[in-house]
Parts: structure tokens; C-alpha cells; sequence
């Protein structure tokens, strides 16, 4: 992971201060999963590794409505029992969704003006599991709904291009919200067949645009995950 694992601390702690940790009934773990649901409202996670995790212990959780590919975060703790046909058998905490959205292609400029290019900061980004995920810091007054897009630019060439690498581009629509505080959150792109793996690439070459206004290209390559 490069850099996401960090700032999850973050999340993490904000998450299980509300645990009590008097009796140590807190989470130790956490991870970025996918979601997958079963019969009888049942559902089990992927993690970006490969791993699945079935939650044989939900009492800590209320009803959760599982969707197929839904990204979320987890945090767990190990149980002593297996559970047949996954990995691990967890104790579930905590689920925080993650907004989960698909690549959108890009074949005209017109298309391409529409998807913005607003300024956005990536602070963190992982990639893995088939899905690219990015944690984003941008500017809001916080009265507009700001529109992120992970774009296959077929319109007009890209100013780098990088050999072994899909090249995607990270566009966002501030929909004129450009001032106030930073605002902070996570995103999670389904990659299909822009998938590195699939692709026979190395990683992604991914185009965005700073706070400053410039154009910006960052390297990602999966990273095994602890």
C-alpha cells in the first residue's frame, strides 16, 4: 500500500475511540475490502490481496444491506474458529462504506469538459483487488456535491504517456465550490478491463490536477498488502 495504510491510522482511531476500552472489546484490525453478499442477508469481504473474510460474529454490527462490489472499510478481530471456504473468520466492528464508482471513457472533448478539471489533491492512493482506491483532499464551503471522475481519455492525447502503464486521468467537478476549509474523503474505482493485471501493465500512470492548478502525474503500482 503507498501511503493509504498511513493515513487510515487516522480513521481507525477516530472509529474505535468510541470502543470502550475499559473491557478490551475493541478492534486490532482493519482492512480495505470489497463486499460481497450470500443468501439469507448474509455477505463476506475480499480484501485487495485475495483474502476473504466471513464475519461469523455481527453482534456488534446492526442490519447491514450488503451490495455486490460495494467498497468498504473493516475493522475486525480474528476468531478462533475457522469458517468453511474463507480465509478468516473475524469478529466485525465497524463497516464505512467508500464511494465505489466505475471508469468512465471519455470519446469527445465535449465529454471530457463535462467531468471538470477542477483542482484535487491525492494523498493516498491503493491498487489492488481490481479496483483503484484514492484518498482525496479538496477545497469546499460544504453546501455543494463535488463529482470525481476516473477517466480513459479517448479524446485527445495525453501529455505523458508512460510504456507498461495504463494511462487513466483523475478529473473533478467542483461544481464552482472552489474555497472554503479542506475537505477530505476516500474513493474507489472498479478497474474491469483497465485493470493493470488484466491489461498485462505494470500499474497506472494517472493524470491530475493539483491545488496549485498543474498538471500532474503520479506512478501506481499494487503493493502486496500487510
Amino acid at each position: 500500500m503507498k501511503r493509504l495504510a498511513l493515513l487510515l491510522l487516522t480513521v481507525a482511531s477516530l472509529t474505535l475511540a468510541a470502543c470502550n476500552d475499559s473491557d478490551g472489546d475493541y478492534a486490532r484490525y482493519w482492512t480495505l475490502a470489497t463486499v460481497h453478499p450470500l443468501e439469507n442477508n448474509d455477505y463476506y469481504f475480499s480484501s485487495d490481496s485475495g483474502k476473504s473474510f466471513y464475519p461469523g460474529d455481527k453482534s456488534r454490527i446492526a442490519a447491514y444491506e450488503a451490495t455486490e462490489g460495494q467498497r468498504v472499510f473493516i475493522w475486525f478481530n480474528f476468531l478462533p474458529e475457522p469458517a468453511e471456504g474463507y480465509d478468516s473468520n473475524v469478529a466485525l466492528y465497524n463497516i464505512e462504506e467508500i464511494l465505489t464508482k466505475q471508469v468512465e471513457t471519455a470519446s469527445t472533448t465535449d465529454e471530457l469538459e463535462q467531468m471538470g478539471d477542477d483542482p484535487i489533491q491525492v494523498t493516498g492512493w491503493q491498487l489492488g483487488g481490481g479496483y483503484l482506491t484514492l484518498q482525496i483532499a479538496f477545497r469546499t464551503m460544504g453546501v455543494t456535491s463535488h463529482v470525481v471522475h476516473l477517466v480513459n481519455n479517448e479524446a485527445s492525447l495525453p501529455e505523458e504517456s508512460l510504456e507498461d502503464y495504463v494511462g487513466l486521468e483523475f478529473h473533478h467537478d467542483a461544481k464552482g465550490d472552489l474555497d472554503g476549509r479542506y475537505g477530505y474523503g476516500y474513493v474507489s474505482f472498479r478497474l474491469d478491463e483497465f485493470d493493470p493485471e488484466t491489461a498485462g501493465k505494470k500499474g497506472i500512470y494517472l493524470r491530475t490536477r493539483t491545488p496549485e492548478g498543474n498538471v500532474k502525474y503520479i506512478r501506481i503500482e499494487p503493493e502486496t498488502e500487510r
